[in-house]
């Protein structure tokens, strides 16, 4: 019999953003299968928490196969479908022209390719969904994909893909409601990595980008370019991958807009 609670799919739910995002439907109530390289120690524990509504896979999201295996155990454990959280991302560093193609392809198999594959597999799924509204895809967007800023031309391009696959499933699947989402700069261990390797390594715009946000988050500063801890823009997702609107549909959105924010604080 399927479960009476709605049931996620999520990618990339190691660390992060997605941990994040995962821990907050988890305790909404929410049915969780997740799909990620490694499993972290937070991954582990939540798994051991929350044993009946939480079920961990490891494996690739550029692997069909993978994203198969996570939407058949969703519906064999939960019976149900209804949302699929596409978080799994990296950054390749480098200009347009000095980036060279395998790192380009490199980006596009994790960033893109690794969307379509979770969304490949979950579509069919969520077409079945009974959720008021029907099934909905977020994809974790970024700015970068308007912006394309200097020292990030492969991770822009990238970003900028996911938000045309938004609007295309708008446009073609009439029960289903996508939404790409700029998280912000969150604080996380990727950034802080970063931070580590030094302008050396780091393009300097980027480099000096992530540390005044990291540098304005430690002085107690918010809003602005301000680094926000994962937890803040995982609010949004979790809310947006049971309730977003049909006027967000192929929508671009960042994690803080006002109308979306006002909802997401009503609702907790």
């Amino acid at each position: 019999m399927p479960s009476t609670s709605a049931t996620v799919y999520v990618t990339g739910a190691s660390r992060g953003l997605g941990l994040a995002i995962v821990e907050k439907l988890l305790g909404d109530g929410v049915n969780v299968v997740t799909l990620q390289r490694t499993h972290s120690t937070e991954l582990k524990a939540l798994e051991k928490k929350y044993s009946n509504t939480l079920v961990n896979i490891i494996g690739s999201v550029t692997d069909t196969s993978d994203n198969e295996t996570a939407v058949s155990k969703a519906l064999e454990r939960f019976g149900r479908l209804d949302a699929v959280v596409l978080n799994a991302g990296m950054g390749v560093m480098g200009t347009a022209a000095n980036t060279e193609l395998p790192d380009w392809k490199a980006q596009f198999e994790v960033n893109f390719f690794g969307v379509v594959a979770g969304m490949l597999a979950a579509v069919p799924a969520l077409r079945e969904s009974k959720l008021t509204g029907g099934g909905r895809v977020i994809i974790s967007g970024s700015v970068g994909g308007d912006l394309a800023p200097p020292g990030l031309a492969a991770y822009a391009a990238s970003k900028a893909a996911v938000n045309s696959l938004a609007r295309s499933l708008k446009n073609e699947e009439p029960s289903i409601t996508a939404v790409s989402v700029h998280p912000g700069l969150v604080a996380t261990d990727m950034v802080r990595e970063l931070l580590r390797d030094g302008k050396e390594k780091v393009p300097a715009p980027i480099y000096n980008y992530f540390e005044a946000g990291m540098n304005a988050e430690k002085s107690g500063v918010t809003g602005g370019h301000a680094s926000v801890p994962p937890e803040v823009p995982a609010k949004t997702f979790a809310w947006l991958a049971l309730n977003a609107p049909k006027e967000l549909n192929g929508k671009f959105v960042t994690y803080n807009d006002e109308e979306v924010a006002k909802q997401v604080e009503a609702s907790t």
